[in-house]
């Protein structure tokens, strides 16, 4: 079997010591046939280099033209891929370990080499190079696929413009520079018209098709600085930083008319494409798409009613409020504008004196008919305005918890649906705008959990490690308060109503909420009970080894701008 001849460049200033080399190489012809190529200068040795055919270098480090490391620093920038073994006399090895840890693949001194040590040398410096320039292109090959996967999991396959994980991402950075830099932002929402004629006439092909021409038009109509995102189905919202309403519009004209001149040219005959947008000023405290698109569809609906292809602002759906308007449009907009939000607060005591530890605050709606919290809930649910609502509600309460004096803890309450349409690090800039004086809790209430409790996980731990406490509220109420316990590892329990309302009056209860107290206590979390309405129930709890209660026992919700501490005066204790 012949034996593989590697070709070894030696750059050795020294005759007497390059001919050892050559000999030491000529006594070991059994492990691999050497060929070697001998220089006396590092300016001989790169240009040897530049023909090619060099497996391996052999380099002194004291050469006549290059001292120290910078013999082996000028090959290694010349030729990266090929392996350098450096060779020092015993006075400069701590030279030779500092060109091994900037990438040579051993040293040799030079009065201990032999003939079976150089042959290793050389073989494991090959081999050694070949697994690092592998791992090195593996390591690129998967940077590679991770920038891949980031780009796949942030845009959408079918416009090649951003999805809603995307625009999110988008929102959270542009929310947080204009943050600081308080410069104004606006948005565009596009609802493609007839959309459902399209893929019933033509088929879903043809409608893909359509998809992907507006994705074109987005594209080639924004501005570089511009985020334009498919956010499910025929709708697609751009965001335009640094933006005013007037500047929105004109964009949105230039898209719209964009749009319209294009046409599908099919068998069947052509498709017309058209669009109607709504635009609006977005303010400086939005939190979610929701909240966008809340503010968008009320012009994007005055676009359709107006004949379709057009662009709206809702700026001129104002002023042409409570014409044509109807009820319902009315109704939708006073729910997620804020305006008719006012907050509450209820006393959370320390069972054992009944003094005060922090509150409960609570959003209460001034609309006619919808005052009752659970009405104006459902009424935003139908209206499919609930984040919107809900992040108003929350925005209401901060605001309100700001001015208290008297209350070291804050327990605001927010929909488990809010808290997965919201970014957590915009969720966090609302809590840090209301002041860090105080520790902030969010309640997440068990009735309102739909599906695995599992997909608010990551979201809480990252609330959590941020300084907010998370509580499950009204446990006891629904079937899965375990599961969201185990899984979401809660500060807070909040053990529900029903389990303390009556309870002096109904001694079955007492051990279905002992067992409540033993599993919270196993967890490690702070109990609070609700719905303490008695002194015979406060006694109860008490002796259940509750320490914290929340109850019409201490007064029924007050308007947030009155002191706990006077409201306090005259309850029991």
């Amino acid at each position: 079997m012949s034996l593989q001849t590697i070709n070894v460049l030696l750059i050795e200033d020294s005759p007497s010591a390059a001919e050892m080399i050559k000999w030491s190489l000529l006594g070991i012809e059994d492990v691999a046939k050497f060929q070697l190529h001998w220089v006396s200068t590092l300016a001989d040795g790169l240009e040897r280099l530049d023909t090619g055919q060099i497996d391996v270098v052999l380099s002194d480090l004291s050469l006549p033209d290059a001292d120290g490391l910078t013999s082996f620093m000028t090959i290694n920038a010349k030729c990266p891929r090929l392996p350098v073994v450096v060779l020092t006399g015993l006075d400069d090895a701590t030279v030779a370990v500092e060109a091994v840890k900037a990438g040579a693949q051993d040293y040799l001194v030079k009065g201990d080499i032999t003939g079976k040590v150089l042959a290793r040398a050389i073989c494991y410096a090959i081999e050694r190079k070949k697994a690092d320039e592998a791992i090195k292109e593996l390591t690129h090959q998967l940077q590679d696929a991770n920038t891949r996967l980031a780009r796949l999991a942030s845009v959408d396959p079918l416009t090649e413009l951003l999805n809603r994980r995307g625009f999110e991402s988008a929102l959270t950075a542009e929310a947080s520079r204009s943050t600081r830099g308080g410069a104004s932002a606006s948005a565009i929402l596009l609802d493609c018209d007839d959309f459902k004629q399209v893929n019933e006439s033509f088929g879903h092909a043809v409608g893909d098709m359509v998809l992907k021409e507006i994705g074109r038009c987005l594209r080639s109509s924004v501005r570089p600085s511009d985020h334009a995102a498919r956010i499910g189905g025929d709708e697609f919202l751009v965001l335009l930083p640094d933006t005013r309403p007037a500047e929105a519009t004109a964009i949105a004209q230039r898209i719209r008319m964009a749009i319209a001149a294009t046409t599908l040219t099919l068998p069947t005959g052509n498709v017309a494409i058209t669009a109607s947008l709504g635009v609006a000023a977005l303010p400086a405290d939005l939190s979610s798409i929701e909240e966008i698109l809340v503010l968008t569809r009320s012009a994007i609906k005055q676009s359709k009613k107006l004949g379709k292809n057009r662009v709206s602002s809702d700026a001129e759906v104002g002023a042409q409020a409570d014409g044509d308007e109807s009820r319902e449009d009315r109704v939708a907009d006073m729910l997620a504008s804020g305006k008719y939000l006012k907050a509450y607060l209820q006393p959370i005591v320390d069972l054992s004196d009944c003094r005060p530890v922090g509150c409960e605050m609570l959003s209460r709606s001034t609309i006619p008919s919808l005052e009752n919290p659970d009405d104006f809930f459902r009424a935003s649910i139908e209206h499919k305005v609930l984040t919107a609502v809900d992040l108003s509600c929350l925005k209401t309460c901060l605001r309100a918890a700001s001015g208290l004096v008297d209350c070291p803890r804050v327990q605001v309450n927010l929909f488990p649906s809010t808290i997965l349409d919201t970014p957590v690090e915009l969720l966090l800039d609302l809590f840090q705008t209301a002041g860090s004086a105080r520790t902030y809790c969010i309640e997440i209430s068990e009735q309102q959990f739909i599906g695995d409790p599992g997909n608010l996980r990551e979201r809480a731990i990252a609330l959590k490690e941020a300084g907010i406490l998370i509580a499950i509220d009204d446990v006891g109420f629904g079937r899965s308060s375990l599961e969201s316990l185990i899984v979401l590892e809660p500060d807070v329990i909040k053990i529900a109503p029903k389990y303390v309302i009556g309870i002096a009056s109904a001694a079955y209860r007492q051990p279905l909420l002992a067992r409540l107290v033993r599993l919270g206590n196993s967890l490690g979390a702070e109990l609070v009970a609700e719905g303490i309405e008695t002194e015979a129930e406060l006694e109860i709890v008490r002796s259940l080894g509750i320490p914290y209660g929340q109850g019409f026992l201490w007064g029924r919700p007050f308007p947030a701008g009155t002191s706990i501490q006077h409201q306090q005066e005259a309850l029991p204790t």
